[in-house]
């Protein structure tokens, strides 16, 4: 009577051990992550190097002081001009343009960091989740073998148990 449970029960053991080995198979291949900034460090030319060192140097708080500095040597002869027109030239082509520009710059630096700290932060998410599918793999591997030892060893407790019955009915 007990001879369908078994058979059933060792039926659901190859099925397991089925979608397990085919689970194991079909992740055996893992995507190699590679951090943000290495990818965008490889990808950039000389002219584009060349433009990141100016634009760091030039978007920084210093460098609008210094603009500021310059832009006000020469306000004085805009102002004693009397003319609307190169004071008002004077503060937007020549106070607004040097001092925003660094200020610009500044601030897209800030962003930026912003958004290098959050590739980071993903990129660790990245690097533990590939960590995290590794540890399964490798205990799925060895639930898959375990299955498959003990599958082998109901089918031989079940041809045992075959044997001990037909060899019972013969007696």
């Amino acid at each position: 009577m007990t001879k369908p449970a078994t058979i059933l029960h060792r039926k659901e053991f190859v099925d397991i051990s089925t979608l397990v080995a085919r689970f194991l198979k079909s992740y055996t291949l893992s995507m190699a992550i590679k951090h943000p900034s290495k990818v965008h460090e490889e990808s950039l030319s000389g002219l584009d190097k060349l433009a990141l060192g100016i634009t760091s140097r030039v978007g920084t708080m210093w460098c609008a002081f210094i603009f500021a500095v310059l832009a006000l040597i020469s306000a004085p002869a805009a102002l004693t001009s009397g003319n609307l027109i190169v004071i008002i030239s004077w503060i937007t082509q020549t106070f607004l343009q040097l001092v925003l520009l660094p200020v610009i710059l500044v601030g897209q630096n800030l962003q930026s960091r912003h958004s290098e700290a959050r590739a980071e932060l993903e990129y660790q998410a990245a690097l533990a989740a590939e960590k995290n599918t590794e540890w399964l793999k490798r205990n799925l591997k060895i639930i898959n073998d375990n299955l498959l030892k003990t599958r082998k060893t109901a089918v031989e407790i079940d041809t045992d148990d075959l044997r001990r019955l037909l060899h019972h009915d013969e007696n």
